[in-house]
């Protein structure tokens, strides 16, 4: 018997889940993409595979595993990679067709190319050998790679027609369409009717194969998947309405009760054509129940992504302790990661803090209520450095991630590709990575954005960030002194780098404490510290805040971080 390692992913992954405008199809496309790792998985099992990553209990698997397979014959491998690939696309075409005719509707052969052509599958094998586990792992990496940058593809057949709203490479196959609509649609496209419940499609939406099929997942699948994932305008709601709850626990059925939370923004915005429809009787009990108890309620979200700092290299080589092997770490790795996503989805993001969509152990998908914004990013990444493998490494683990501030009509789409944009800035701060990218897609359209280290030296630039956010949301400072050092300052911006100009530092930590104590308002409460005379705390903050400057690498994105944090002041 010869041993074989095989490495498979599926993909593509960050296209599949971002073709989203709900946050239903955001977390659909993570979910079926999970769902398919866990058929592969069993399959390998059922055909005398031992799985090696990730761990089969992790809620949210990722779309890459590797296995270890005994045979006698090279062939049974190939074999064993083929069947692989065979019952992910067999789930993946069964998932679909089933849902398309729960919801009454037939199928046509340009559905079923879309859906046949949507999946990339890849994996390579090599037998274990004198090289040994961890050469062979390596090596088969290396491969993996060589093969994605040759991928294949096959074109669509597809005569000129609308597009797909969410995945532009695909024909609209089902439309429910407005009066007087002049689009020309494929000739096996679907008009719907009230048969179907606008949830899945909205007046004047057309989606193709795919689109259409995560729109409709919890036709097929079961109880753990979430039918009614919430929406922004209820996730930007989560800390007001749990405000509201717990000053008046009378409005608890209300809260629990199927209302739309976009009508209390409406209501906000004094939409007078929503005002007397019928729906509007509970979101307009909840928004006077706000009012009254004079509980702000902001439009905008968060929403982090962020990915495991130099996780491949730590999978290929990592400085093992000399009693342990590759073989071993890749177990308890794969573990640990299991276990911490699990307490990540279960535990820690969770209404009215935010919801999770993908928790894959070093990757992560979700979205954050405004008020929780920094203190729950800060615990992710606490929480992740605490993962114990001391038993096989000395060093600790760490991430970067990118987080967005957006408004809840800020396309889905945008918002995710903007998260990823700042978590691959993170990622390029320097070689240690470990930091942050936040920008801020404002309801105008204006966007700040910046990026920092999580730490500097032992204190947290989120708690920094958290408190001065809270320092002027509270009143205790006047905002208008990061407006006053931005215009003496941004003049001086493109001098040079943080801690390089002796005099620039000077200047600029001699103006934030001249400005911090003119932005002084009526004491009402101190935040910067506990005890001691107004002049201490003002000059603990101008303190916290040239730190952070020599922290953020540059003037530049130090006078972007205060923008920042006067916008989230306001909201």
């Amino acid at each position: 018997m010869t041993r074989y390692l095989l490495l498979f992913t599926l993909g593509p992954v960050q296209g599949f889940i971002a073709q989203a405008r709900k946050t239903q199809d955001f977390y659909a496309g993570s979910y079926i993409l999970s769902h398919l790792s866990r058929i592969s998985l069993l399959r390998a099992e059922e055909l005398g595979a031992k799985i090696i990553f990730p761990d089969p209990q992790l809620q949210g698997l990722p779309n890459r595993f590797l296995l270890e397979i005994c045979v006698d014959e090279e062939a049974k491998v190939k074999t064993i990679g083929q069947e692989l690939e065979k019952t992910l696309r067999k789930e993946f075409e069964q998932f679909a067709r089933t849902t398309v005719e729960k919801m009454g509707l037939a199928l046509s052969p340009e559905f079923n190319e879309q859906i046949r052509n949507t999946l990339e599958v890849y994996w390579v094998s090599l037998p274990i050998g004198e090289r040994g586990y961890a050469k062979t792992y390596r090596h088969l990496c290396l491969q993996m790679a060589g093969i994605k940058n040759l991928r294949e593809f096959k074109q669509l057949k597809q005569i000129p027609s609308r597009r797909c709203l969410l995945a532009g490479e695909h024909n609209v196959l089902f439309i429910r369409p407005r009066e007087k609509s002049r689009s020309i649609f494929a000739p096996g496209a679907q008009r719907v009717g009230v048969e179907i419940p606008l949830k899945y499609l909205a007046e004047g939406e057309g989606l193709g194969a795919v689109a259409f099929v995560k729109r409709c997942a919890d036709k097929y699948f079961g109880a753990d998947f979430e039918g009614e994932f919430d929406s922004t305008p209820k996730i930007a709601l989560y800390d007001a309405l749990n405000r509201l709850e717990k000053a008046d626990p009378s409005y608890g059925p209300l809260l629990n009760s199927d209302f739309d939370p976009l009508l209390i923004f409406d209501l906000q915005n004094q939409n007078r054509q929503v005002l007397y429809s019928k729906e509007m009787e509970i979101p307009l009990r909840i928004y006077e129940g706000l009012k009254e108890y004079e509980i702000p309620i902001s439009p905008y979200y968060g929403l982090l992504v962020f990915d495991g700092d130099d996780i491949g290299k730590l999978y290929s080589e990592p400085a093992l302790h000399p009693d342990r092997t590759l073989r071993e770490f890749h177990g308890e790795f794969s573990r640990v990661l299991a276990e911490f996503g699990q307490r990540v989805q279960n535990q820690i993001l969770c209404p009215p803090i935010g919801r999770t969509v993908y928790a894959g152990g070093e990757d992560f998908v979700g979205f954050l209520n405004l008020k929780h914004l920094f203190s729950a990013a800060q615990q992710l990444r606490d929480e992740f450095g605490q993962i114990d493998l001391g038993a096989f490494i000395a060093s600790q683990l760490t991430f970067s991630a990118g987080i967005v501030v957006a408004h809840y009509k800020t396309p889905l789409a945008k918002v995710f590709n903007w998260a990823r944009k700042m978590e691959a800035g993170a990622k390029e701060i320097d070689e240690k990575k470990d930091a942050f990218g936040l920008a801020i897609l404002k309801g105008s359209g204006e966007i700040h954005e910046a990026v920092l280290k999580w730490k500097y030296g032992e204190g947290w630039t989120t708690e920094t960030l958290r408190l001065l956010v809270l320092a002027l949301k509270e009143g205790e400072y006047s905002p208008t002194f990061i407006r006053s050092f931005n215009q003496q300052f941004s003049k001086l911006a493109n001098l040079g780098y943080a801690g390089e100009i002796p005099s620039l530092d000077s200047m600029v930590k001699t103006e934030l404490k001249r400005l911090i104590e003119r932005a002084k308002m009526e004491d009402t409460g101190s935040l910067a510290g506990s005890g001691g005379s107004h002049n201490d705390k003002e000059q603990s903050w101008a303190n916290k805040l040239y730190t952070l400057y020599l922290d953020s690498g540059s003037l530049v994105n130090f006078i972007k971080t205060l923008e920042i944090a006067a916008f989230l002041a306001k909201n």
